[in-house]
């Protein structure tokens, strides 16, 4: 092979080793994924991994309804949540990353999605008001947060 063939393979090892001890930290150190990585989240080959369309599937949402997901990042479920819930439905997420939110409201303004609200807090304690939402949901973020119980918690309260 030559020695092109050879970089590519090699930054291709080194980006998955990053990403997969990333993930191995975050569960030992409760650590959010970081901004920089989203763009793993946001290929059709994620959606497909982490089952996108079969989660909002079971999820059951229906037009009109007011959701809430916590920990959002570049809106993988939340986006299409958004649409799913139009007319007349609302999305909003909450997120502790400020790069999370910036790409969050980037990827839905280019997706035509002006139903979806992006906020920038910890889950963990009191963000927006208590029976607000019809539906509240996170995915794949329980273990990167310190405070479970704490999340858990506001997730009954909305």
């Amino acid at each position: 092979m030559d020695a092109t063939v050879w970089i590519v393979v090699a930054v291709l090892a080194a980006v998955l080793l990053f990403i997969l001890g990333w993930r191995w930290a975050s569960r030992v150190w409760s650590l959010p994924c970081p901004a920089l990585l989203a763009w793993s989240l946001e290929t059709p080959l994620s959606d497909w991994i982490a089952g996108t369309a079969k989660t909002l599937e079971r999820i059951g949402l229906r037009p009109g309804q007011k959701v809430l997901e916590i920990g959002p990042g570049p809106g993988r479920l939340l986006i299409r949540a958004a649409q799913l819930v139009l007319p007349g439905g609302e999305a909003v997420g909450i997120d502790i990353q400020p790069g999370m939110i910036e790409r969050l409201e980037q990827r839905a303004k280019l997706a035509n999605v002006a139903n979806l609200k992006a906020i920038l807090g910890d889950a963990s304690q009191p963000i927006v008001p208590e029976a607000s939402f019809d539906v509240v949901f996170l995915a794949m973020m329980l273990g990167e947060v310190p405070d479970r119980a704490a999340v858990l918690a506001q997730c009954f309260e909305h």
